[in-house]
């Protein structure tokens, strides 16, 4: 009885994997497929939490990178010029190749409000993106994981961490969808209020 059982539940097991045009349920592309394999039109959604310097990236409720990235800047405690990334949701706006920019590191992507009346208009903030690099460290456009330095506002990620980014970032688009933001608020910040 227990072979007869095991071997239902493999053959159950075998008609998932096949694919779908063959007569399968096609999961196969779904549990073990890539990124490029994936249904199209879906969203990105980056979770930032300052807190926890961590930055989650999801796509229909599937996880696709936990990085580590912090919001430290040369104005901590505030939300205004050069301080922290203000709280809220944003658009997340085109890969902009950097190259080996010591500042940047190999790519930007600006934030962007998604309407009028958000967090960059009410704390008069623009230019805030997600990028590498880092002034004042070595090899900060060119190394994978190049340190940390404060920046004027911006997400931080390590080079590398940025690569993996901007691919999910390229395919994302590729499909059609759209990538999203949220950041969280910072302890740091709602202390000093």
């Amino acid at each position: 009885r227990k072979v007869t059982l095991h071997v239902g539940v493999l053959i159950s097991l075998a008609i998932s994997f096949v694919p779908k045009g063959e007569g399968g349920l096609g999961l196969a592309s779904i549990v073990f497929g890539t990124p490029a394999q994936a249904a199209p039109a879906a969203d990105l959604y980056l979770d930032f939490d300052p807190n926890a310097r961590r930055l989650i990236a999801t796509r229909r409720g599937q996880v696709f990178l936990v990085r580590e990235a912090r919001n430290d800047t040369v104005r901590p405690g505030q939300l205004g010029k050069w301080g922290h990334c203000p709280p809220g949701w944003y658009r997340v706006c085109p890969v902009v190749a950097t190259g080996t920019s010591v500042k940047f590191g190999p790519f930007f992507m600006r934030l962007s409000d998604p309407g009028k009346g958000g967090p960059m208009a009410r704390y008069r903030r623009d230019g805030i993106g997600i990028h590498g690099g880092g002034t004042g460290l070595p090899n900060a456009g060119t190394a994978a994981r190049q340190g940390w330095k404060p920046t004027l506002g911006c997400i931080r990620l390590q080079n590398s961490d940025l690569r993996a980014l901007v691919e999910l970032v390229h395919w994302t688009r590729k499909g059609g969808g759209t990538v999203w933001i949220r950041v969280g608020a910072n302890a740091r910040v709602v202390a000093r209020r």
